[in-house]
């Protein structure tokens, strides 16, 4: 009876490793993502550059393009920023041009919500769930100076080499009220309220 009973107990304790076992190894076996915080860092310095022009422009956001020209946001944040690697996302993959110009396809990583250019401040009433800027750069966007976008690209819903998974499967996004989260992927989708909540602008919310 007693070697029966001990032979319960192996069997037992092989199965609780099994489990442990499925629970642990996709945790260890995920490829490691060191570059996430530089990510949030960067969109964190980008925040306050905003904040910085709102002060010199009567609380207005950049407009995307710049006098219709090819240059746009970015070019108007160059008096604030010591170095254009402040846009520069060390996970995105995409070949970076040697001599970044504006014009040139790679100048940034990160995308700005179309949606808000030349809007004043005083029109966001929820400003912690609005969405300012994000990871980007698919290899495909035209990611100049002027690189905006008004929502996430359904392309990227579901599809783990877009920027929706670059960070250990989900995203970093800047929030207009000047912080930073990283969101889940899976778990991210975004939302156009109708009527005077934020004035019809996008915000994120989860599923």
């Amino acid at each position: 009876m007693r070697r029966a009973f001990t032979i319960w107990q192996f069997l037992l304790l092989i199965a609780v490793l099994i489990i442990l076992a499925a629970i642990l190894f996709p945790i260890f076996a995920r490829k490691p993502e060191p570059h996430r915080s530089g990510c949030q860092s960067n969109l964190k310095n980008i925040g306050l550059v905003f904040q910085q022009y709102f002060q010199d422009y009567n609380e207005k956001f950049p407009v995307v393009v710049t006098g219709g020209s090819a240059f746009g946001w970015v070019d108007a944040f160059q008096p604030y920023i010591k170095s254009t690697e402040v846009f520069q996302c060390s996970s995105e993959g995409a070949t970076r041009p040697t001599d970044l110009q504006p014009r040139a396809i790679g100048y940034t990583d990160y995308w700005m919500n179309s949606r808000l250019a030349g809007k004043n401040q005083s029109l966001l009433n929820a400003t912690s769930l609005t969405i300012l800027d994000g990871d980007g750069n698919d290899g495909r966007d035209a990611t100049d100076a002027r690189y905006a976008l008004d929502s996430i690209p359904e392309a990227w819903k579901g599809n783990k080499s877009s920027p929706l998974y670059r960070h250990l499967d989900g995203a970093n996004n800047g929030f207009a009220d000047g912080h930073v989260q990283w969101f889940q992927a899976s778990k991210m989708t975004v939302m156009n309220p109708s009527g005077p909540t934020n004035a019809g602008l996008p915000t994120f919310s989860m599923k």
